[in-house]
């Protein structure tokens, strides 16, 4: 998913991650805005203090959806402790543009 960014005079904008500020935070717990799309699962890519992208995948059903509306908008919430963690393969981090 594209980090969903605040815009001045046009409104929010789209912005792939690797090409954005916002995706190099690490060990923080922070709010991040993107644009959601629904699937089964989700993954949450994280470049690791070993300097190795890794991703973290959750199911669907485990990650709950506060305040969404047909307009969009609503929360949804990362635990990564929770979540299954694994290295990104070469494959997955070039398909998505890393």
């Amino acid at each position: 998913m594209d980090w969903s960014l605040p815009g001045t005079l046009s409104g929010p904008f789209s912005m792939h991650p690797a090409k954005c500020v916002w995706s190099w935070y690490p060990n923080q717990e922070t709010e991040y805005h993107v644009d959601w799309r629904f699937g089964q699962r989700y993954g949450v890519v994280t470049w690791g203090s070993d300097f190795k992208w890794l991703i973290t995948w959750f199911d669907a059903k485990d990650i709950p959806l506060a305040g969404r509306t047909t307009l969009g908008g609503g929360a949804a919430s990362f635990d990564l402790s929770k979540g299954t963690t694994s290295p990104l393969r070469e494959d997955e981090r070039k398909a998505l543009g890393l």
